[in-house]
């Protein structure tokens, strides 16, 4: 399992990015693998996991976020700290170094409440 971690203002996060794993085109974490991998004393230890990147129509990135519940969540600032982060420095070639040219990442929860369908839109 190939794994990044990131420590942002208190929160540490994974960030695994589906193209590094040897799975089938689409798949996901089921929630027993999150909150294994997210367990601080039998797994990788972490507040959650930062899924992606991954293809968006409204945005340069999608992103999904575990909770290490196992849960959805909607969206997460620190975790869209350290996502934007671990983009700007896997990059190839390295960006310019702007603040203004962070990419956008969009939070899709995979959610069947209408309320929380709608994609967010975050310039990270």
């Amino acid at each position: 399992m190939r794994f990044h971690k990131y420590h942002a203002l208190g929160n540490d996060y994974l960030v695994m990015n589906p193209a590094e794993l040897d799975l089938p085109a689409g798949a996901t974490l089921t929630p027993e693998q999150v909150r294994t991998i997210c367990h601080r004393n039998f797994g990788a230890g972490s507040d959650g996991i930062l899924w992606g990147p991954l293809p968006s129509t409204r945005a340069e990135h999608g992103l999904r976020i575990y909770n290490p519940d196992g849960s959805e969540a909607e969206k997460s600032g620190n975790g869209l700290r350290i996502f934007s982060r671990y983009l700007w420095t896997t990059a190839s070639p390295p960006p310019p170094c702007s603040p203004s040219k962070l990419p956008a990442v969009s939070c899709a929860p995979r959610s069947k409440t209408p309320a929380s369908s709608s994609p967010s839109i975050w310039a990270a």
